[in-house]
């Protein structure tokens, strides 16, 4: 046999095998749209407003109502604020309540200079203040949640904070 036809047996050989390969890889791609569609969404991507956590808790918004006598419409909206904080908490945590000794996130606003004022920036742990004196109800048992909590209700966090 002449080299030229081994050339081109071996040309007609790759582009089957490059074929193959490109159907491999379709499949592969399919195979792993599909585990993901099945694989179960965090919690944090699928709460990410108040009505989303209204509805996890089965509670009626419209129920949800803080009435105080004595205090302005500005502090109820921060009361308010803060008990939505609470049931984000609850539903980031698993119903779970951080317990003495035990580490816990905050997501704390930092004031940053930069001619832009008042600054969010951010979660910070703490391990030494982190006990069950330290608003356990208000507090995340891991970063991520501290994080997209802070992300995906950051209006919550201007209400307590009263901005």
């Amino acid at each position: 046999m002449k080299t030229t036809d081994l050339q081109k047996q071996l040309a007609a050989a790759n582009k089957v095998v490059e074929t193959a390969k490109k159907k491999a890889d379709a499949i592969q791609a399919k195979i792993k749209a599909a585990a993901e569609k099945k694989k179960p969404k965090s919690i944090y991507d699928t709460v990410t407003t108040l009505p989303h956590v209204y509805k996890h808790l089965k509670v009626d918004p419209k129920k949800d109502v803080i009435k105080i006598d004595g205090f302005s419409k500005e502090d109820i909206e921060c009361l308010q604020n803060i008990v939505s904080r609470m049931r984000i908490a609850k539903v980031y945590n698993g119903g779970k309540i951080g317990q003495r000794n035990e580490g816990r996130w905050y997501p704390w606003s930092y004031l940053k200079s930069g001619g832009s004022g008042l600054v969010f920036d951010g979660s910070t742990y703490d391990d030494d203040h982190a006990t069950a004196g330290s608003a356990a109800r208000l507090a995340f048992l891991s970063e991520e949640g501290s994080t997209k909590y802070f992300k995906n209700f950051q209006n919550v966090e201007e209400g307590i904070i009263q901005l």
